[in-house]
Parts: structure tokens; C-alpha cells; sequence
């Protein structure tokens, strides 16, 4: 019998017939022949275990005889690992050995396994799990899992060996991510038993080595409690499962501070508490006597009295000694001395000296007699006669600084961020379920300090100041606090020694009846307080950049505003093909223009066709085409993503779902309170609005829709805010086509150039009009995150986002032209007769709404709105008047029209904050004064309609460029 005469029967075979060397079973495994050996390998399948199906061979010996068998294996899974362990370097916390850890990506292994294996670590919690691998050695036994968030976690092994063979998975062990770190520490408290003397709680004791500890603590904890002697630190530990103080050991006689951190039992640390100041004093008073007589004479000494107190200046008056004379035959003379050594002490006569008192931090400070500077809503005691003192209102604190340097900043924490929000009579608000954030320097060094909040006295709590006389602390108000107006005040001490006493007027709001975790409504009432404003000058350069955004796109009136071919004059240049402005819908700030684009004449066969689904297109013309006469923008929403549709096809629908989904998510990220969602959100906001505003639509539906349900719309104040919020959502890209056109034909004059400037011009323009709104938004929702003030990265994300569509919809111009005109509406209708002034009026009332936010109700608000609605009345009808050709030929245009009113509008902003900075209506007067130029220009506008263009030149370009880098440089603040 040869090796090769062994052959294994297929499916075709019959035994002692077979044909095969080798065969495939599904599910099982692979059967080999080796021809030289005629040794029968079967390899068995990944995971598969159990009895193989019999498979029949023959051989065939030298006679041709034929000798048929089965084969039968039964294939072993090989053994899991044993249970996991968590690496005792990732269980952080005071046992290594609880499983518990803060680390979110712990190193973990098994054992069990040998070299060469490789070893799957598996951890489950719900529907997520997250794995790691490593080949088992002598030197490698463990992995690192991915990030985990918080909770418990099942963590199993199993492992595959060098000869493809896999086992179960080993019984499971249980982990706890926790990474919250506990809360505050409370205020430290001497146990009772160390504060020895006439007090058990005045923290003055003879005890140097205290019992001290804190309350609220969980069972398990760790609490640390340091106290601090300038550069001396005394530190003890004590275990909340077995003990409720430490022993501080050993204290010298002084004033040190104390404070305690938590560590819980995953090992995550707490914010350090606020400071207890505990005077360590162990000096014995005594008494010095001295008597004397003339024969015999008999002195009786006693040690000298040393009797220690708060550092203090004394001044020391002169000893007073008493003679007594009795009969003559016998006289005495007793002169009796007591002195009191105070320690430290400086000891002066007949020199002015200067008292320190430090502030009891168990009474508030009573400065009805005192001499006081009174600034606006704050006021200081103490001061010289000679200083002064100023407040400054931003947008995230009150500020007070004085005339000696001392600098105390007031705000509200609102879930992460730090705000200021102002009543009418210019107090700032706070809720009850708010924290008061005080920080600032200039007190000195090493000296406590105390907060409290009044009519009726409530300590809010202490501060240290640290060695360079700073100061930071949060203090939360609580619902015991009775809503109102009060008095915060913080008392401390100056660097001279002598005490200070801050008062500043505020105003309680109390919590809402619907609370959100973690967010503070912003009112409580019927009619919500003022949203919080904005500095003077910030409002006054927004009123400046929305006044020269409303000449980006104003209307030509006469032959030029019936043709739909774009205006491209970078200065007040253009050719006569480019001397008319596209048909326009708006395109004014207040109400988010439209401008219809230019449809594609590109006669090219198209060289790119990517699938589509004809029904999308057909869907989207339809809403176009039904809503143009009765609202152009809903219609130029609909068919701003016609280039992406002809780009992407049918994968065009992720776009759209990805609006959705983020409106969705954002409404949860902010608990369904109407405010800015986080930053990476913004983001995909800017980048989806930009790239089809009709996905920013739909986010913005997606959003307000889920808001709804969350029950998120609690004021006006949050109307407002979803406003601004669905406007910034998907104006940009509408802001950016009302200046210049996203593509246009290739039989145009000077393509090129045109082309430039219309890539540089919506690129700026775009980020300029969404960096408007976006800085705007926290005073529309009350509401001011962190990353509120991240507007030059917004602007940069537009920017960047408006020039990579304009590189795109050149693109489906080029490769997909007559796609693009079937995908695209061809022709809107006119719209109605009465569209232009249903538009105004909503559009008059919506600025109204807006505007309210910034300067509030009153006579300002509606000469404003009258301002805003009648010229843009009187402009329906400028065909009737006359038209004064020479006039216009000189007036400014297109960029430079937006450049000159930007800056004359920031120059007449500078002329009136001058002129009424120091009033409190300075923004009533700003809102009605700077719509004074705008106006004016308009006026001539409606007598000076046409004229002959001027033609474009190298010199008229060059300016345009530096018209273009003036208008930069006013934006960005270089100029004014």
C-alpha cells in the first residue's frame, strides 16, 4: 500500500469509491491527506467543539483491491483562565484589593494561560462592552481596557492557543469605575473635648495636639486634615468606617489654618474645604508684686505675668504708683506695679497708633457707623478719607477695586459657568439654588476672612487669604434664604492692619418650581428679569456690525433689482453684465435674508453621476416651489443643498439625519434647558448649517421639537434664546449667498477675478454675520457656558466651512452641470401681494423681540422699531419717486457700502458712549442713535436707484483689497 492510495469520500463519492484528499464541513472543520505521509489531518473550525461527522476513506493496495473505514473525532474546547484580577497599580483608593478604581482604563489580566496564548479580557456593563488582547509570556500578563465610564463592570478572560483552538470564557469578577470625586469637605470643627478654656467653640485652645475632623462625610472615606503655619504643615489621616477625628500633632502656640480633602474609596479626591482658624495658646497667666519697708524690709517676687491674645498694637499708658503715709512714729510706703506683656506686641507713648480688630467670623459687621465709600451698588468701610472706589459690570462678574489695590470680582455660578445677571436697579441676581463665586486680592497675607449675606444675618462662610493676599471661594445660597433683596458683605483685613468691610446690594430670586440638575432658571415669575446684559461697548460694536451686515444685501429698486444676476463690484466698480444685484427675499439680520442663487447655464456634459434617489430631489423642489410666493427664505432653505445632492446623490440623506440628530443630542447635553449646547456640538452645528442650511433647519425643528417634550420652554427668556439659537443654526450660508454667489457661469467678464472675490467676500462675510450671533446667544438664553466666548474659533469653523463649499458647488458647476440644473429649481415665482409687508411686520416684530433683550421695554425699543419699519415701508414704493442718476454713481456699494457704514457706525458708536457713558441709559441712547446714519443712507437710496456702472480697473480692485483689509481691522477691533 502506497502513502497516495489513501483518499477520503466527498458528497459525490460511494465507498470504497472515494476521490477526495480533501474536504471542507461547514461549521466543523477542514480534512487533509498528506500524499507523503498518508497521515489525515483534520483542523477543526474557530470555536467550534464537539463530535466531528464521520468521514468514510479507502485504499487501494498494489492488486487494486479496495479497503473502506470511517474516521470519528471528537474535538475538546481547552481550558478558560482563571478569573481575572485587576492590577493592584490600577485599584487606586485605599485598598488595593476592593476592585473599586478611578482609573477609567485599568490594566487587568488572568491567569491561567500559556506562553504563546492569546488572552481576550472582556468587561460588560448593559449594552456596552469594551475589550483588550495580549499574548501571554513570561514578561507580558496583562491589558489595558478602553476608557469606562462609571458603574460596574463584568470582566472576563478567554484565550485562543497557537493551534487555533479557543475556550469559554472564565467565570466573571466585578469592577466599580468611579470617577466623581466626593463633595466639598464641610468647615473643619474642633472635637469639644480638645477646645479647652472658658469656650468649647471659640477654636482657642492649650491643646497642641487636637482632635479635629468634619462632617457629611460617607462611611469608607479617607479624610486628610492639613494645618497650615506659614511654612510649617501638620498633617493626619483618619478612616470614616472606624473613627470621626484625628490627632493633629504637634501644634507650636500660633493661629493655624486647618482644612480637610475626602478621598473616597475609588481613591477620587474632594475640593479642599474652606479654612478653620484654630489658635493654639499654652502660655500660663501670672502676676509680678513687689512690697517694700523702710526697716525691716521684706520683698516678695512672683514669676512675670506673660498673657498671650490676638497679634494686636497697644499703646501702653504709664505706671500709676500710690503713696501712704501713717503716724509719724511709723510710716510705710507701698508701691504696687502690675504689668501685662502682650506677645507679639508693639509698644509705643505718646505716638498715634493703629488698632487691628480682627473680623469675628460668627457675627456680621455692623457698619451703620462707620464711615463709608459708596459706589453704585457696593460700598466699603474702613477706607481713607482721600480714596475712592469703582465698579465695573462684565459679563461674568461685578468687579470692585479700590484706591489701595484691593480687587473683589462677585458672580453667579450657573451649572459650569461663572455669570452676572443684573436686575433693573443694576443689582446682580442670584437664585437660591445658585453658588456666589467671590475672589479678588489685596487683603493681607495669611488672614482669615468672613462672607455673609443680610437683612437677616446668614453666614455664607470663611476664606483664607493666601501669602500673596489672594483669595477664591464659592459659597451656595441655599432655600433658607428668604427671596429679596440683601446685603452680601466680606469682611477682611487691609494690608495695614486695619479691617475692611464690603457690602454690595444683590438681589434673591428663589429656586423655580420646575428645576433642572445642575441649571438655575432664569426666573421664577409671571414676567422673567432682564436677560443678562452685555457691557456697554460690547452692545454698542454689535449694534455697529448688525447695522453694516443690513447693507450687505439691500435691495436695488428699478430696472437693476428685476434681472437675477449678481452685483459683483468689490469697491463701487462693476461691468455692465455684473451691474445688478441677484432677486433677493430679506437679507437683512433681523430677519435672516434669502437670496435665490444662480441657476447653472453650463452647457457641459456632465462627467460625474453618483446614484440618487429621484423621489429626494422631486421632494425638496416641491416644498421650494410651494412656499416662494408666500416665503422665499423657506424656499431658499429648501433648495440650498442642491450642489450637495448632485454631489453626494443618495447618500445626501445622512446630512439631513445628521441634523436631526444633533438637534436631538443637544437638547439632552443642556437637560432640555434652552442655552448654547457643548462646543463639539456648536461645531457639527456650523459645519452641517453651512454645508446645507436645510439640514440647519431641521436641527433646529429637531431641537426645539425635543426641548418641547423635556418641557425646556419655562419663560420668554427661552423662546428668545431657541430663536437665536434656530437662526445661527442655518442663516450662515444665506448670510454669505446675500454677498456674494456660491458659483456663477463660465461665459462671465473677468471669471476669475470675480470668482476670487466671491470666494474671499461669503467666506468673510459668512464668519462675520455667524460670529454676530453666536456672541449674542448668551444674552438671548440667559445662559453663558464657558465656551460662549469661543467666538473666533466659531468664526474660524465658518470660514473655513463657507470656503469649502464654495470650492464644492464649483465643482458640481464643473463635473455635474446638468445634473445640477435638473436638481436645482429653475424658476421661483414672484411672491404675493401682500408678502413684502406681512414679511416687514413679522420681521418689525421679531427685531422688537430681539432687541428687547439688550436695552428691555421701554420708549427707546419702540422709536427704534418705528426707525426700523417705516423706511423699510416707504422703500416698497421707491419706484414712484424720482431717480437721480449722478447722485447714485457717487454713493458707495456692495463692499464698500458695508466697510463705510461699519465704520462710520463704530465711530458714531464711540461719539455717543462719550457723550452719555456715564448715564444709565447710555444703550437706550446708543439703540436710536445709531440707526440714525443707516437711515440717512437709505433716504438717498430711495432717490438715487441707477446710474452708469463704473468700470472695474486694476486701480479699483487694488482698492477694493484695501477696503476689504479697513473693513478687517474694524471687525477685529484694530480700528476704534
Amino acid at each position: 500500500i502506497t502513502a497516495g492510495s489513501l483518499l477520503l469520500c466527498g458528497t459525490a463519492d460511494t465507498p470504497p469509491t472515494c476521490t477526495e484528499q480533501s474536504i471542507a464541513v461547514s461549521g466543523e472543520g477542514d480534512w487533509n491527506v498528506n500524499t507523503s505521509t498518508g497521515i489525515v489531518t483534520f483542523t477543526p473550525a474557530s470555536g467550534f467543539t464537539g463530535t466531528v461527522t464521520p468521514l468514510s476513506y479507502s485504499v487501494i493496495d498494489v492488486l487494486s483491491r479496495a479497503t473502506t473505514s470511517t474516521l470519528s473525532i471528537t474535538v475538546a474546547a481547552i481550558s478558560a483562565p482563571n478569573t481575572p484580577d485587576l492590577d493592584t497599580s490600577s485599584d487606586t483608593g485605599s485598598s488595593t484589593s476592593d476592585n473599586e478604581t478611578k482609573d477609567s482604563t485599568p490594566t487587568v489580566g488572568a491567569s491561567g494561560a500559556t506562553d504563546g496564548d492569546t488572552v481576550t479580557m472582556t468587561a460588560t456593563k448593559g449594552a456596552v462592552t469594551v475589550t483588550c488582547t495580549y499574548v501571554a509570556s513570561s514578561s507580558v500578563s496583562t491589558c489595558d481596557l478602553p476608557s469606562m465610564t462609571d458603574g460596574t463592570w463584568s470582566v472576563t478572560s478567554s484565550r485562543v492557543d497557537s493551534q487555533n483552538n479557543a475556550s469559554g470564557a472564565s467565570a466573571p469578577l466585578s469592577i466599580v469605575i468611579d470617577t466623581t470625586a466626593p463633595s466639598r469637605a464641610s468647615l473643619p470643627d474642633l472635637d469639644a473635648a480638645s477646645d479647652a478654656g472658658s469656650s468649647s467653640t471659640d477654636n482657642t485652645t492649650s491643646d497642641t495636639t487636637p482632635d479635629i475632623g468634619v462632617s457629611g462625610v460617607q462611611t469608607g472615606d479617607i479624610v486628610t486634615m492639613t494645618a497650615v503655619n506659614g511654612s510649617t504643615t501638620i498633617t493626619c489621616t483618619y478612616d470614616t468606617a472606624v473613627a470621626t477625628t484625628c490627632e493633629l500633632a504637634t501644634l507650636t502656640d500660633d493661629t493655624w489654618s486647618v482644612t480637610a480633602v475626602v478621598t473616597d474609596t475609588a481613591g477620587n479626591d474632594s475640593l479642599q474645604s474652606s479654612a478653620l482658624t484654630l489658635i493654639i495658646d499654652t502660655t500660663i497667666p501670672t502676676t509680678s508684686t513687689t512690697s517694700t519697708t523702710e526697716a525691716p524690709t521684706t520683698t516678695t517676687t512672683v514669676a512675670p505675668t506673660t498673657t498671650t491674645v490676638a497679634p494686636t498694637t497697644t499703646t501702653i499708658a504709664p505706671t500709676t504708683t500710690t503713696t501712704t503715709v501713717a503716724a509719724a512714729t511709723s510710716t510705710t510706703t507701698t508701691t504696687t506695679t502690675t504689668t501685662t506683656t502682650i506677645a507679639p506686641t508693639t509698644t509705643t507713648t505718646a505716638v498715634p497708633t493703629t488698632t487691628t480688630t480682627l473680623p469675628n467670623s460668627l457675627i456680621p459687621n455692623d457698619t451703620s457707623g462707620i464711615e463709608k465709600k459708596v459706589e453704585d451698588v457696593a460700598a466699603i468701610a474702613g477706607m481713607p478719607k482721600d480714596g475712592w472706589v469703582k465698579v465695573d459690570k462684565g459679563e461674568t462678574s461685578l468687579t470692585i477695586t479700590t484706591s489701595e489695590g484691593l480687587m473683589i470680582k462677585i458672580g453667579a455660578k450657573v451649572k459650569s459657568s461663572v455669570t452676572l445677571r443684573l436686575n433693573t436697579r443694576g443689582m446682580p441676581i442670584f437664585e437660591a439654588n445658585d453658588f456666589i463665586t467671590i475672589a479678588g486680592g489685596g487683603l493681607k497675607p495669611f488672614t482669615p476672612a468672613s462672607t455673609w449675606l443680610f437683612s437677616t444675618p446668614t453666614k455664607l462662610g470663611e476664606l483664607q487669604v493666601d501669602a500673596n493676599g489672594n483669595f477664591t471661594e464659592e459659597y451656595s445660597i441655599g432655600d433658607a434664604v428668604p427671596p429679596g433683596d440683601h446685603t452680601a458683605q466680606l469682611n477682611g483685613i487691609a494690608p495695614d492692619g486695619t479691617l475692611r468691610v464690603v457690602e454690595v446690594a444683590v438681589e434673591i430670586l428663589p429656586t423655580p418650581d420646575v428645576v433642572v440638575p445642575a441649571v438655575a432658571q432664569s426666573s421664577t415669575s409671571d414676567t422673567p428679569p432682564p436677560a443678562p446684559p452685555m457691557s456697554n461697548s460690547a452692545t454698542i460694536a454689535l449694534l455697529a456690525s448688525a447695522l453694516a451686515l443690513l447693507a450687505v444685501s439691500r435691495k436695488e429698486s428699478g430696472v437693476a433689482a428685476a434681472s437675477n444676476t449678481p452685483n459683483d463690484s468689490a469697491t463701487n466698480d462693476s461691468p455692465s453684465a455684473d451691474s445688478v444685484e441677484r432677486e433677493e427675499a430679506g437679507g437683512e439680520i433681523s430677519s435672516v435674508g434669502a437670496e435665490y442663487g444662480i441657476h447653472s447655464n453650463e452647457v457641459r456634459k456632465d462627467r460625474l453621476r453618483t446614484p440618487r434617489f429621484e423621489w429626494v430631489d422631486t421632494l425638496l423642489n416641491k416644498i421650494a416651489s410651494s412656499f416662494d410666493r408666500i416665503s422665499p427664505m423657506i424656499a431658499r432653505v429648501a433648495d440650498d443643498g442642491a450642489y450637495a445632492r448632485t454631489l453626494l446623490g443618495f447618500m445626501w440623506l445622512l446630512v439631513p439625519f445628521a441634523g436631526v440628530a444633533v438637534g436631538i443630542a443637544s437638547a439632552f447635553n443642556t437637560n432640555f434647558v434652552v442655552m448654547i449646547p457643548s462646543l463639539e456640538l456648536v461645531i457639527a452645528i456650523c459645519i452641517l448649517g453651512v454645508i446645507d442650511a436645510f439640514a440647519g433647519m431641521l436641527f433646529a425643528l429637531s431641537f426645539g421639537i425635543t426641548l418641547l417634550l423635556g418641557s425646556g420652554f419655562t419663560s420668554i427668556d427661552s423662546v428668545r434664546g431657541f430663536l437665536g439659537i434656530a437662526v445661527f443654526s442655518f442663516a450662515p450660508p444665506l448670510m454669505a449667498a446675500a454677498t456674494r454667489p456660491f458659483r456663477r457661469d463660465s461665459s462671465e467678464d473677468q471669471i476669475r477675478w470675480n470668482r476670487l472675490k466671491d470666494f474671499v467676500l461669503s467666506a468673510l462675510f459668512g464668519a462675520w454675520a455667524a460670529g454676530g450671533m453666536y456672541g449674542a446667544l448668551p444674552s438671548l438664553t440667559t445662559y453663558k457656558p464657558l465656551h460662549s466666548d469661543r467666538t473666533d474659533l466659531i468664526q474660524l469653523v465658518v470660514l473655513l466651512a463657507i470656503a469649502s463649499r464654495w470650492i464644492f458647488e464649483n465643482v458640481a458647476r464643473a463635473y455635474s452641470p446638468q445634473r445640477l440644473r435638473i436638481v436645482e429649481v429653475e424658476e421661483f415665482r414672484e411672491v404675493v401681494n401682500r408678502q413684502p409687508f406681512a414679511s416687514l411686520l413679522i420681521r418689525t416684530a421679531l427685531f422688537l423681540f430681539v432687541a428687547a433683550t439688550f436695552i428691555g421695554n421701554n420708549w427707546a425699543l419702540w422709536v427704534g422699531g418705528a426707525m426700523f419699519f417705516i423706511p423699510k415701508l416707504i422703500s416698497q414704493f421707491t419706484e414712484h419717486f424720482p431717480n437721480f442718476a449722478l447722485v447714485h454713481r457717487y454713493l458707495p456699494r456692495n463692499l464698500l457700502r458695508v466697510v463705510v457704514m461699519l465704520f462710520v457706525a463704530l465711530w458714531w458708536g464711540m461719539l455717543v458712549n462719550n457723550r452719555y457713558g456715564d448715564s444709565p441709559n447710555t444703550l437706550l441712547y446708543a439703540f436710536v442713535l445709531l440707526s440714525i446714519p443707516g437711515i440717512a443712507l437709505g433716504a438717498v437710496d430711495w432717490f438715487a436707484r441707477d446710474s452708469k456702472d463704473w468700470p472695474s480697473t486694476a486701480v479699483s480692485k487694488m482698492l477694493g483689497v484695501a477696503v476689504l483689509v479697513v473693513g478687517i481691522l474694524c471687525v477685529r477691533g484694530v480700528i476704534f
